[in-house]
């Protein structure tokens, strides 16, 4: 729950949000769209939808592809509103009933159209503007803004009819009470767009601002040049105006801020002694680097691109060989702590022990039953929005109610599986948390 700020940075930290840091995440691997594909994810809502592009590797001219995923299925090829010459798609948003929008080529060269696809038919987006639109974010309500030609920020209601928001050059996002984050028509400053309301965001001493995200409580995110002439990321609020984020001991060195989620967390890359890496604040404005809170790291991890209001995160990165191409990846926050199977042998009882857990919740364990350690595989947890365990057929194996120490487990392992290396997890459905995932051959 959240508490009235004062305005002024000691109040902003001391005023954060009950909901805690994770301390660590799960990692899932979504895929590519073939062996030679590069896939890059922008967008995730609360209903756990990820969208994005792929493109090949090998075949450039090919053009790119969008997609939509959930639960390990992946629809590679939104059908078009029309066809075209080139495929060439891109899907840049996504809100919590599945709705994409995004752009396409339409076998003009050089044009590109918007579109807007629910699962069935796409329909083109129009409006009284030139022929390229490129449309970024969509809200629950349907209502979906973007850029096009000229440049011109565009809104579309419910209806898909656009008009233009005159004197800003491009809408990078809208919440679902209808306020937009615009950029000004000079492009170097940011504004808040409410019903016609417009706010000026400010800057951080220095001349430009580049606002991209707002949550649900009109709170927005981007980057804004300091008076040293550094880019530096931000969080504005009516009660507080702009205010700086903290970095990892480099001020005078760039920070990034992407999206903001309901609870405060933004994500964004910040600088340390090797250059920018992907982070993620907390309600308190301290960084955290992604690349330590995933027990797993990748060979290479870009910046993540979106957070949804579960605390979920989607970037793109290599997995291992960095000769692979790029695949996708979801960051599922993991506050549920698991442990090793005891005694961990096959032909006998074993048992696991999960903390951080609510007192009288119901805790489940779930196994794989691929037999291996992978960062492949998604099942969601009904009525948990997104979140969900990191394996793509979950087996209930045990349940329990949690006491004042968290919650025991017990269960048989059969003789067959000696020698077999399986994924463990635990989740609370009440509480929608999630554990870490537990490789462990018995």
């Amino acid at each position: 729950m959240r508490t009235s700020c004062l305005a002024g940075l000691a109040a902003l930290i001391a005023c954060t949000s009950a909901v805690a840091q994770p301390r660590e995440y799960t990692i899932t691997n979504i895929g590519r769209l073939t062996d030679d594909n590069i896939l890059q994810v922008y967008d995730i809502s609360d209903s756990g939808y990820l969208v994005g592009h792929g493109s090949s590797r090998a075949h450039p001219l090919i053009g790119t592809y969008a997609f939509r995923w959930r639960d390990s299925r992946m629809v590679a090829t939104i059908p078009p509103p029309n066809q075209w010459l080139w495929p060439n798609s891109n899907a840049r948003g996504v809100n919590d009933a599945g709705q994409v929008v995004g752009r396409f080529g339409d076998g003009t060269f050089w044009v590109d159209r918007g579109f807007s696809w629910d699962g069935g038919t796409a329909t083109m987006l129009s409006g009284p503007f030139g022929p390229n639109v490129f449309p970024a974010r969509i809200n629950n309500s349907g209502e979906i803004v973007g850029q096009t030609s000229g440049p011109q920020a565009i809104y579309w209601n419910r209806n898909l009819e656009g008009v233009a928001l005159e004197g800003f050059v491009d809408a990078r996002d809208i919440n679902d009470a209808g306020q937009i984050v615009v950029q000004n028509a000079d492009d170097e400053h940011a504004s808040l767009y409410d019903h016609g309301q417009v706010t000026h965001l400010g800057t951080l001493g220095g001349t430009r601002t580049s606002a991209r995200a707002i949550n649900a409580h009109g709170h927005i995110t981007g980057h804004s040049m300091a008076n040293n002439g550094v880019m530096r990321a931000f969080v504005w609020k009516r009660e507080t105006g702009m205010v700086e984020l903290l970095d990892m001991g480099f001020p005078d060195r760039t920070t990034e801020a992407y999206d903001i989620n309901d609870d405060g967390f933004i994500v964004g890359a910040v600088s340390v002694a090797s250059g920018l890496k992907p982070a993620i604040w907390s309600p308190d404005l301290v960084p955290h680097l992604l690349e330590d809170l995933v027990p797993r790291r990748w060979a290479h991890m870009s910046f993540p691109s979106a957070i949804n209001s579960y605390g979920q995160i989607v970037g793109t990165g290599v997995i291992g060989d960095p000769n692979i191409p790029f695949a996708g990846y979801l960051l599922t926050p993991a506050n549920l702590e698991l442990s090793a199977p005891s005694p961990g042998f096959a032909g006998t009882m074993n048992s696991v022990t999960i903390t951080n857990v609510a007192e009288g919740a119901r805790v489940d364990l779930v196994a794989s039953l691929e037999f291996g350690e992978t960062d492949e595989g998604y099942r969601r947890i009904p009525g948990c929005g997104g979140i969900g365990v990191s394996m793509p057929s979950p087996h209930l194996v045990g349940s329990a109610i949690a006491g004042t120490e968290g919650a025991t487990i017990r269960f048989f392992v059969p003789m067959r599986g000696a020698g077999r290396a399986v994924r463990v997890q635990a989740f609370d459905r009440t509480g929608c948390e999630v554990s870490n995932v537990v490789g462990h051959s018995f």
